[in-house]
């Protein structure tokens, strides 16, 4: 089973199966998880989007299909905790992308397109494994424990997985982001 099924099965039955989980008084790293991770998980899907459209490589519109299953289940979960505890997305967060760059990613397309996507994704899932390190020992909630462990899981086999496909477009590019 994959990884991100799996993460869905086990967010989506936490509440239903323990009502501590619930119930629990978020910390400080609680907070603060569900507060950047909104941000960041809706700036994922805004590049899951472009390259829904943009993406000339199969392999990479493969990819982009799994991380976008998986980013909609963990949005409704961090959504329903950041209800339940009244939190307000960060206005700043690690994985942050400059909004000129993801504006001339919309205009790529192709193998320009899927160099430049894939190195974004690679700096946005970074942060995202920074944000749940920051977690993953800190936190007094289940749930939040829960989605930070699967979120380094899942991202860090991403980051390998887009690590690959980059070099491999990048043997047959003469880009100059394939030079970096």
């Amino acid at each position: 089973m994959r990884a991100w099924r799996i993460r869905w099965v086990l967010l989506g039955l936490s509440c239903a199966l323990s009502a501590s989980s619930c119930a629990v008084q978020p910390n400080s790293a609680d907070i603060r998880f569900v507060a950047e991770m909104i941000p960041h998980h809706e700036l994922g899907m805004t590049l899951i989007d472009v390259a829904t459209t943009n993406a000339g490589d199969v392999r990479l519109r493969r990819l982009v299909f799994e991380m976008g299953n998986y980013h909609h289940h963990d949005m409704m979960a961090l959504r329903n905790l950041a209800k339940d505890w009244n939190v307000k997305p960060a206005s700043s967060f690690p994985g942050e992308l400059p909004k000129k760059r993801v504006q001339l990613l919309r205009q790529q397309m192709g193998i320009e397109h899927d160099v430049g996507w894939l190195h974004l994704m690679i700096t946005h899932h970074l942060g995202a494994l920074q944000i749940a390190e920051m977690s993953i020992d800190r936190s007094d909630s289940p749930a939040v424990q829960r989605l930070a462990r699967a979120t380094k899981e899942v991202q860090a086999r991403e980051i390998n997985e887009m690590r690959l496909l980059l070099a491999e477009l990048c043997k047959i590019s003469t880009l100059t982001e394939c030079t970096k």
